[in-house]
């Protein structure tokens, strides 16, 4: 699948979600890098089954790109990322354009969201074998109960979505000093702790201190996440009694091994307890508008479930 966005963060954002359900992502940061890679994957005979274009772009925006896609060749699907305000806009574009979309997502996108979005797209295209469906695989975080602390309600939405695909139990905590409630209240005690660190009133700092003063919460794994990787970020996490630390946006794999390398038992005793029960997980509800490739028309299908969080209009996920 091929991302063009002109967001650093979005495009590692939905590449970890991408790579997470076994498919393949390649990225472009504008519309002329993704017009020059889908000549190259041409000329390799290596087709993209997805597009995924950000409507907002400098330069050439993401119709432009869709138009000049379309001019090219209609064999691949392409799904338009656009804003929560830009929904509304899509109705005010005629309808020659809206035909040419397979359906569209509003950000932040989860892995919910983009998966189900991506299965309506295709249906009715023919797909390469290798991005057929997400193959059932082993969740690498079954038995964990993880409690993520967050003031942004994004990030916990996201955060919680890629653990649930790893199979953990996710607890979210909008705050610091919520956060630290619930961890010294939780029974059984949670197995890891995922601690924003810039946050309003009770910081990652003050929150991981507080928790450590705690008998029952001494040992238990806190990573910090935080936008700042420097050095000496790092050693005031550890100081403040974290185990360790990754930058944001989030890289699933990082994730994936800290919390395996800091809650050995825990996942010991879930690799347990999965042998005795195969049946995979229901996938979660979330909210997701898409639409089905037409000649005449784009129809758009109604949000299914409930949205976890209240959907922020614009901007990048996990700043």
């Amino acid at each position: 699948m091929l991302i063009v966005d002109d967001s650093p963060s979005a495009r590692t954002m939905l590449s970890a979600i991408i790579t997470s359900f076994g498919w393949t992502a390649v990225t472009a940061g504008n519309a002329s890098e993704a017009l020059t890679t889908l000549d190259e994957s041409a000329r390799a005979k290596l087709a993209f089954d997805a597009v995924l274009i950000d409507w907002r772009m400098p330069g050439m925006d993401g119709w432009e790109l869709a138009a000049r896609i379309r001019s090219h060749s209609s064999a691949a699907p392409m799904v338009l990322m656009v804003t929560a305000h830009g929904r509304d806009a899509l109705a005010e574009r005629l309808e020659s354009e809206r035909g040419m979309l397979n359906g569209f997502l509003t950000k932040p996108v989860t892995p919910c969201m983009l998966r189900e979005a991506i299965v309506a797209a295709q249906a009715g295209h023919v797909m390469t074998t290798e991005a057929q469906a997400p193959p059932l695989r082993l969740q690498r975080l079954s038995g964990l109960h993880v409690l993520v602390i967050d003031d942004n309600a994004m990030n916990l939405q996201v955060a919680r979505e890629l653990l649930l695909h790893e199979g953990a139990e996710v607890s979210v905590a909008n705050g610091g000093a919520l956060g630290l409630s619930m961890a010294l209240e939780a029974e059984p005690v949670f197995d890891a702790v995922l601690l924003d660190i810039q946050m309003p009133e009770m910081d990652g700092y003050a929150c991981a201190m507080r928790m450590r003063s705690s008998m029952r919460l001494r040992s238990t794994p806190i990573i910090a996440m935080t936008a700042n990787v420097m050095a000496r970020e790092r050693d005031a996490c550890m100081a403040a009694g974290m185990d360790a630390h990754m930058g944001k946006p989030i890289d699933i794999d990082m994730m994936v091994d800290l919390l395996q390398t800091h809650c050995q038992a825990s996942l010991a005793q879930g690799a347990v307890s999965e042998t005795t029960d195969s049946t995979p997980p229901a996938p979660e509800h979330c909210m997701v508008s898409t639409s089905r490739h037409s000649s005449t028309s784009l129809r758009l299908f109604p949000a299914r479930g409930q949205p976890y969080a209240v959907s922020q209009p614009g901007g990048d996920i996990f700043h």
